[in-house]
């Protein structure tokens, strides 16, 4: 994961186009999913032990899809991820923008 991001930069390039397009989509994809994962996990910990700091990974979680807005397909690939792992998403039209997990 740590060298995730200069992969995709000299990838950026390729010479063929549509590969490259799709590549790198993958890529951050992929990149998005691995960078929430530990957050994720220790959003669930903190949850079953019934710490406090539920607030600090929920927004560790939403700076994450802050951080990928750009690219709507990347924001589906991470919000069907936190959805399979519990995190509920807010709802578009919601004015808080809080996650919350059920």
């Amino acid at each position: 994961m740590k060298t995730y991001p200069q992969r995709i930069a000299a990838l950026g390039a390729l010479p063929d186009e549509p590969f490259r397009t799709d590549l790198l989509l993958a890529m951050q994809r992929r990149l998005a999913v691995a960078r929430s994962v530990p957050l994720v996990h220790r959003l669930m910990a903190e949850r079953s032990s019934g710490g406090g700091k539920t607030g600090q990974w929920l927004r560790s979680i939403r700076q994450e899809r802050q951080r990928v807005q750009h690219q709507p397909a990347v924001v589906v690939a991470l919000d069907r991820f936190l959805y399979h792992a519990g995190v509920a998403l807010p709802d578009e039209t919601a004015e808080s923008t809080e996650l919350e997990f059920p």
